[in-house]
């Protein structure tokens, strides 16, 4: 009873929850258990690298002191062609690189044999720098097979042993291919395993669901298939019912084509702003090039008139020059006169030319500052002038800004007109267009209304089966009476019965009709009502669990 009463939301939920718990159990498993795997390989592989390079270098090691053998009892060997630094040589390389750090980071507990034998290794090697330095006399050869016995041996022997121990507790402390073929097989089972259980109740699951939601649906679809047989043959009733709204779109269709007139005439008034403001910018726009014409001539006067003050302050120079040499003069007159007194009558001629010459200088200095006043005089009202004109200059630079702000403006309100007179064209093909469909509706709207009384009745039993839906998904429908209050439809578990509506009932509700021609007319343009308008649904949200 409880499953029965269960909404199919939550058994979905539910059913899919438990396909997402196994999911999530493979995710968590599988990536562990696969990293562990890789783990283990990369170890073993590690070891297996190790265990080459060390028995390489043993092997390395065994020829080493071959070649020292060799130079102590081949007579033919002379030199000792082996290398005896420790940290050149190619285990050298690899104790004090790379390799050894790559082999702690995977096994720590090798760190101390490494140590262990640096020491013997070193020792190893100093061996071969003693035999070396023995000398080749047969003392010296002596001496280097005594070394060779008591010192070269041992060392190599200590090598190798750390060597094997290296190598042996490389091989324990990594787990065996057996185990680690074991826990990949493990995993291998697992993933299997939790695969299958999750596709076995997938499948029962969406088996499940999908019966249970098929019978159960089976008879609402059978119910709101007799419904919507019967709302679409009363639809084809109602598109003889509107004639009454067929009036009122006639008169919306006149008032459309009045508001059409009356847009296209704001549009030839638009056109002929658009056109004055057109003309008006073209003036501005001349206006503006005659103020930069006269802003240049100013500009030119006013480079006239600085020449002027220049030349004037020049000519100022020379007067003062002049009236300087004027003085000079006058005092050469004055002692010219002076020693012609001196002369007495030696003298006297030249006496009255100092005085002719004295006269004339003073008449030159009276000349140069007459002149100097009227070219004080002169420059002075230049300057005024120069500074009229500026003033005038900048008047034309003002005037010049201005202009260039109205032709903007009138760039812009031109722009504007434009805009509103295309603006205008759209909303007249947009008014046609509404006038276009006002009359289609008008000759559509006369077959609209007939079967109100059967619809509601057919919109009644469709509510009940949506009530039917709405319980099975866990929700109400809310609907409202004929007093507007809103009330909970009840689930009525018995089929339902299509009420039946007489021809007499149908021929009362439908209304008188018009003429047959516009009768014929508006059939032929009639639109089928959509299940929107037919059935409002005032609560969607009864649906939102579904």
């Amino acid at each position: 009873m409880a499953k029965k009463n269960m909404t199919i939301g939550k058994q979905i939920t539910i059913g899919f929850s438990a396909l997402l718990l196994i999911f999530l159990i493979v995710a968590v498993v599988t990536p562990r258990d696969i990293n562990q795997i890789i783990k283990n390989a990369s170890q073993i592989i590690h070891s297996h690298s190790l265990d080459t390079k060390l028995a390489e270098i043993e092997i390395e090691h065994l020829d080493w002191v071959t070649k020292l053998d060799s130079y102590l009892t081949d007579p033919a060997v002379t030199t000792l062609s082996i290398e005896t630094d420790d940290h050149k040589c190619a285990f050298g390389k690899w104790l004090y690189g790379s390799g050894r750090q790559q082999a702690e980071r995977f096994e720590p507990g090798l760190a101390p044999l490494f140590s262990r034998i640096e020491i013997a290794h070193a020792a190893l090697h100093k061996t071969a720098i003693a035999i070396a330095d023995a000398g080749a006399d047969a003392a010296g050869k002596q001496r280097a097979m005594k070394i060779f016995r008591t010192q070269t041996i041992p060392a190599l022997h200590n090598v190798q042993s750390l060597l094997h121990e290296i190598r042996d507790k490389a091989k324990n402390n990594v787990i065996s291919d057996k185990v680690m073929l074991k826990a990949a097989g493990s995993t291998r089972t697992t993933l299997i395993s939790l695969i299958v259980i999750a596709i076995l109740l997938g499948v029962a699951i969406a088996v499940f669901i999908s019966r249970r939601i098929t019978l159960v649906l089976k008879g609402l679809a059978g119910e709101m298939n007799e419904s919507a047989y019967s709302l679409s043959t009363s639809s084809g009733e109602i598109s003889s019912s509107s004639q009454t709204l067929a009036d009122g779109a006639s008169q919306q269709a006149a008032a459309v084509e009045e508001i059409s007139a009356s847009m296209e005439e704001i549009s030839a008034m638009t056109k002929r702003d658009a056109e004055n403001s057109a003309q008006s910018n073209s003036l501005m726009r001349q206006t503006n090039e005659v103020i930069n014409e006269a802003e240049q001539a100013m500009k030119n006067v006013i480079s006239s008139m600085e020449k002027i003050d220049s030349a004037s302050n020049e000519t100022q120079k020379i007067i003062k020059t002049i009236d300087e040499i004027a003085f000079q003069t006058n005092l050469l007159a004055l002692n010219a006169a002076v020693e012609a007194a001196r002369a007495g009558e030696a003298g006297a001629g030249f006496a009255v030319v100092a005085e002719e010459v004295r006269s004339l200088a003073m008449r030159s200095a009276e000349a140069a500052k007459n002149t100097a006043s009227l070219i004080a005089a002169t420059v002075e009202h230049v300057k005024t002038g120069s500074k009229l004109v500026q003033d005038t200059n900048e008047y034309f630079v003002k005037a010049n800004e201005s202009a260039t702000k109205i032709g903007t403006l009138l760039e812009e309100n031109s722009s504007s007109a434009n805009e509103q007179a295309q603006a205008i064209e759209q909303a007249n093909v947009g008014l046609t267009e509404i006038d276009n469909v006002t009359q289609r509706n008008a000759a559509s709207s006369e077959e609209e209304a007939a079967a109100a009384m059967e619809l509601n009745n057919q919109v009644d039993a469709m509510r009940q089966i949506v009530a039917r839906l709405s319980a099975l998904v866990g929700s109400e429908v809310q609907s409202l009476d004929a007093h507007g209050t809103s009330k909970t439809i009840k689930t009525v578990d018995k089929p339902l019965v299509r009420p039946a509506v007489s021809p007499q009932s149908r021929v009362k509700a439908l209304p008188v009709s018009k003429p047959a021609a516009a009768s014929h007319e508006s059939k032929n343009t009639a639109k089928a009502a959509s299940p929107n308008d037919i059935i409002p649904m005032d609560d969607d949200d009864d649906f939102e669990d579904f």
